[in-house]
């Protein structure tokens, strides 16, 4: 935004320069000159709201990306303790049919 600032002043001296020599030039101003400025000063305007809807966009991918990964380790988590849970079940169920196999010999 800074060099846009700049570059404008820049163009605003050499517009000065050329008025004060050339009658075309100052045709020129007088006809479009204030257009151009408005056109400029629009454009500058523009180019300040999409900086701020870039940075906005960047910081809200940051956060879903760090929600994704937050998902991703839950997932995980929750992935192993499941598998642990099948695990425990099943050695479960291995010790009842062990009992109950006992159970059918002494019996």
């Amino acid at each position: 935004m800074e060099r846009v600032k700049g570059e404008a002043a820049e163009l605003d001296e050499v517009a000065g320069a050329a008025l004060a020599l050339d009658p075309i030039e100052q045709v020129r101003e007088l006809l479009f000159g204030e257009a151009k400025r408005t056109t400029e000063q629009n454009f500058q305007a523009l180019d300040e709201k999409l900086g701020a809807m870039q940075a906005d966009f960047l910081a809200r991918f940051a956060a879903l990306e760090s929600r994704l990964v937050d998902l991703s380790r839950e997932t995980e988590h929750n992935q192993a303790a499941s598998i642990d849970a099948i695990g425990s079940a099943i050695a479960q169920l291995g010790a009842n049919v062990q009992n109950l196999s006992v159970r059918r010999k002494g019996g």
